[in-house]
C-alpha cells in the first residue's frame, strides 16, 4: 500500500514523499528507521494510476529466489531467524519487498510462526512457498527447505524466462514494424501523394492501395486507435473473468508451435511442484491442491481438481489423468502409474519434470531458429511492398519525363 507522508529530518527540515508499506504502523516505523519524525501519514487515494503503480512496485520472482537462497545460507550459519530476516530486509533494494520483510520480521519477533507470517502476504509468497515452510517448521529442517525452495524457484524462473524469450522476440519485432509502417502511411505517403497527383501519372495497383490505406488512416485513424484501445480493455476485463481465463488458457494450449511449448512448461511445473510437496511430507490431497494453484493454467487446475476427488475416493491418480489425453500425455500417465505402484512417485515426478524442462529448452531453441528466418521473410516482404509502392510511380514519372 502506498502512503503520502510529511516528516521532519534530524536537522529540522520538512520532507514530503511517498512510501510503500503493508500498514500505516509499518510505514511509520520504516520512516523512523531513516531518522525521520513523522508528522502525517495518509494512504494514497485510488486513481487510474494505481494498477500501473502496483505493477511496477510488485515483488519480482528473482527477488524471492535471492531471498530464499540467502536465508538458507544464514540459517545454515546458525544466525537466528529474526536477525537473518532483519539482515535481508536491510540488504534488499526493493522498497516494497523491504516493507514486507519488515512486517514478517516484526511478526516473527512477536511469536508468530514463519509460515503464518509469510501467509499474510499472498501477493508475494504463494501457497506452495508457505506450505513448504510450514513443513520445515514441523520437521525442524527450515534451512534445507529454504535451500530446496531456492533451487526450485531458480529452475522455475529459468523455465519461464526461456518460454518468454521465445514469445516476446517475434512480438516486439512485429510491433516495431507495425509502428514504422503506420508512421510511413500517416506522414510520408501523404507527401508522396501530392507529388504523384500533380504529375497525373497512372499509378500502379500497389501505390493506389498504399495511398488508399494512408487516406483511411488520416481520416479514421483516431477511430481505429480508440477501437484498438477499447478492444484491448474489454479483452483484459474478459480475461479476468472465470469464463474468459478458461477460454484464453485453452487458446494458449492450441496455438501453433507455441501451444506445445506452454503445454510442456505447465507439465514440468506440475511434476516438479507435486514432487517437491511429496518429498516435503505434505499429504497427497493437500499437495494436489497447492499444485493446482501453482500450475498457472485453468485447464490443468480443473484436471488436478478431478484428481483430488479421485484420490479422496481411494482411486489412483494415473487413472483419472489417462482420461485427459492429449492434454496429459500418455508418457505422464504411464510413468505416474509406475510410480504409484512402486511407491516412488516423487522420483518419477522429478524425472518427468527434468524431461519436460529439457523439452522446453529444446523447443525454445527450435522455435527461435525457425522464427528468425520467417520474420526476415515477412519483414523483407513488407518492406519490399512498401518500397515498390513508393518507387514504381517515381520510376514511371521519370520515364514519362524522358
Amino acid at each position: 500500500m502506498l502512503f503520502f507522508y510529511t516528516a521532519r529530518t534530524s536537522d529540522g527540515q520538512m520532507q514530503t514523499g511517498t512510501i510503500e508499506a503493508a500498514s500505516p504502523d509499518i510505514g511509520v516505523e520504516l520512516l523512523q528507521q531513516h531518522g525521520l519524525v513523522v508528522i502525517s501519514l495518509r494512504p494514497q487515494g485510488a486513481s487510474i494510476f494505481d494498477a500501473p503503480l502496483k505493477f511496477f512496485n510488485r515483488v519480482k520472482s528473482k527477488e524471492i529466489v535471492i531471498f530464499s537462497r540467502q536465508l538458507s545460507t544464514l540459517l545454515d550459519a546458525e544466525v537466528p531467524i529474526t536477525e537473518s530476516l532483519r539482515t535481508l530486509m536491510e540488504q534488499t533494494g526493493s522498497a516494497t519487498f523491504r516493507g514486507v520483510l519488515f512486517e514478517i520480521s516484526a511478526d516473527v519477533e512477536g511469536g508468530m510462526s514463519m509460515s503464518k507470517a509469510f501467509q499474510k502476504h499472498p501477493q508475494v509468497f504463494s501457497d506452495f512457498f508457505v506450505t513448504l515452510v510450514k513443513s520445515g517448521e514441523v520437521s525442524g529442517k527450515l534451512q534445507e527447505v529454504f535451500a530446496y525452495l531456492a533451487s526450485y524457484l531458480e529452475r522455475e524462473y529459468e523455465l519461464v524466462s526461456k518460454a518468454r524469450r521465445a514469445t516476446v522476440y517475434p512480438a516486439v519485432v512485429l510491433f516495431a514494424f507495425l509502428v514504422v509502417a503506420v508512421i510511413m502511411l500517416v506522414f510520408v505517403v501523404p507527401q508522396l501523394t501530392l507529388i504523384l497527383t500533380e504529375s497525373e501519372v497512372e499509378l500502379p495497383f500497389l501505390t493506389r492501395l498504399l495511398i488508399g490505406t494512408s487516406n483511411f488512416l488520416q481520416a479514421w485513424g483516431w477511430l481505429v486507435g480508440i477501437g484498438v484501445v477499447v478492444g484491448i480493455f474489454f479483452l483484459i476485463r474478459y480475461g479476468r473473468t472465470t469464463e474468459g481465463k478458461e477460454f484464453f488458457d485453452r487458446l494458449i494450449l492450441r496455438l501453433p508451435g507455441f501451444g506445445n511449448l506452454f503445454k510442456k512448461m505447465y507439465l514440468a511445473r506440475l511434476a516438479e511442484t507435486l514432487s517437491t510437496m511429496i518429498v516435503g511430507g505434505i499429504p497427497i490431497v493437500q499437495a494436489l491442491g497447492v499444485t493446482s494453484d501453482v500450475v498457472g493454467n485453468t485447464v490443468y487446475r480443473t484436471i488436478l481438481g478431478e484428481v483430488m476427488e479421485a484420490v479422496r475416493r481411494g482411486e489412483m491418480m494415473s487413472g483419472v489423468l489417462r482420461s485427459h489425453h492429449p492434454t496429459i500425455p500418455l508418457l505422464v500417465t504411464q510413468m505416474m502409474s509406475v510410480g504409484e505402484k512402486s511407491g516412488k512417485l516423487d522420483t518419477i515426478l522429478r524425472k518427468l519434470a527434468d524431461f519436460y524442462r529439457r523439452e522446453v529448452e529444446s523447443l525454445v531453441e527450435n522455435l527461435t531458429n525457425l522464427i528468425e528466418p520467417i520474420l526476415i521473410l515477412v519483414l523483407g516482404g513488407g518492406v519490399g511492398i512498401l518500397i515498390a509502392a513508393v518507387l514504381l510511380p517515381i520510376y514511371n514519372l521519370a520515364s514519362a519525363i524522358k
